[in-house]
């Protein structure tokens, strides 16, 4: 606005001089109010200072951009922050240096070593010999004494002999039994080492078994005398057997149960006739009631974990009719332990135990 009013100032100082010099002025001169339109010139510089806001948002966005790079420099520190993680590979690589420390570890053991007996080797010149003979034991061994313990098969000791620590000796084998067990120990620095070597004891019997001396057990040694046969009964169930013979003299039942190998013995006193039925009631289908004096023993009788009949622990109900008309043969063990009977269609078994209970083993199958 100062401007405008300069320009008009400015003019009308040129045009008053003119005034005074021409006098009156003509019509023409007297149009130049017109010439006073200038303050129309005002308008149009008005416009220009409107220009002047313009100027605000360009500086504004002029300041935006160069505030955002500012941002995308602080992301650009933090990779730069997580190359640290090499101090791992740091921290790995003292390990090494600390692991010749086990190695130290292994002196302490290397003192107790050659106080150790050691036993390189031990034989026998045969692995069964007839009793009353001999074999000869042969040893390799390192430690300060030795000896060797001729055992039963039970582990008991028979006789011990003093012996180097290498060597070789002849010994007897015993006269009875069914094995010897050669068991040598050296000894070194208050340590035992030990190693055995079985042999098998070949008995020459005067009376051989009659179901093979190849299956006698172990035990058995020789037979009292000669097999006798003895006409019996006999009847299968479904776990075990029964027997009836007669043996010293008395009518005796055997009832053998195969789930527990035991068996209980009975004299009979069955009047020979009389059926029974209970406790036990009858057999269900397909299976057999007993029958004969195996009738008498099952229902008056208790078996060897309590009824004959009980499913949970009995001989249960017979597979088939009693065979009452068997021949059996019996054996005694010399030493009176057990006995041996070979019941037709079932096998050789052992029994061993009293006049009431035992146990009983299957030797051999028809």
């Amino acid at each position: 606005m100062y401007k405008m009013r300069s320009v008009f100032v400015f003019f009308l100082v040129l045009i008053v001089p003119l005034i005074s010099a021409c006098g009156e002025a003509s019509e023409e001169a007297r149009a130049l109010p017109t010439v006073f339109e200038l303050p129309t010139a005002t308008p149009t510089l008005t416009p220009t200072d409107t220009l002047t806001p313009t100027l605000t948002p360009t500086e504004t966005a002029t300041f935006t951009p160069t505030s955002t790079p500012t941002l995308t420099e602080t992301p650009s520190l933090t990779p730069t922050n997580t190359v640290p993680p090499a101090t791992p590979t740091n921290t790995v690589t003292p390990l090494p240096s600390d692991t010749p420390v086990p190695t130290d570890t292994p002196p302490p053991t290397v003192t107790p070593t050659p106080d150790a007996p050691v036993i390189e080797s031990f034989t026998a010149s045969a692995s069964s010999a007839s009793a009353g003979s001999s074999v000869t034991l042969m040893w390799q061994a390192s430690g300060d004494v030795a000896r060797i313990d001729a055992l039963s098969s039970q582990q008991q000791i028979l006789q011990t002999y003093s012996v180097t620590p290498s060597g070789q000796l002849p010994v007897p084998i015993p006269a009875s039994g069914s094995q010897v067990i050669y068991r040598l120990t050296v000894t070194r620095g208050g340590i035992d080492e030990t190693r055995s070597v079985p042999v098998q004891i070949q008995i020459v019997c005067p009376v051989d078994w009659f179901f093979g001396n190849a299956l006698a057990p172990s035990q058995a040694g020789c037979p009292q005398g000669a097999p006798v046969t003895i006409a019996g009964k006999s009847q299968f169930f479904q776990n075990g057997l029964m027997i009836n013979l007669n043996l010293s003299g008395e009518n005796r039942i055997y009832g053998l149960n195969s789930r527990n190998n035991r068996y209980m013995v009975y004299t009979s006193n069955w009047d020979g006739s009389t059926t029974y039925t209970a406790p036990c009631g009858t057999a269900p289908a397909g299976l057999f009631d007993p029958q004969d004096v195996f009738n008498w023993a099952y229902h008056n009788t208790n078996g060897t974990v309590g009824l004959w009949c009980d499913a949970s622990g009995g001989i249960g109900w017979a597979t088939g009719p009693a065979n009452l008309n068997n021949t059996f043969t019996v054996q005694y063990e010399a030493t009176g332990t057990g006995f041996y009977v070979g019941v037709p269609g079932y096998g050789t078994v052992r029994l061993s135990g009293d006049s009431i209970t035992g146990t009983w083993q299957r030797l051999q199958t028809p």
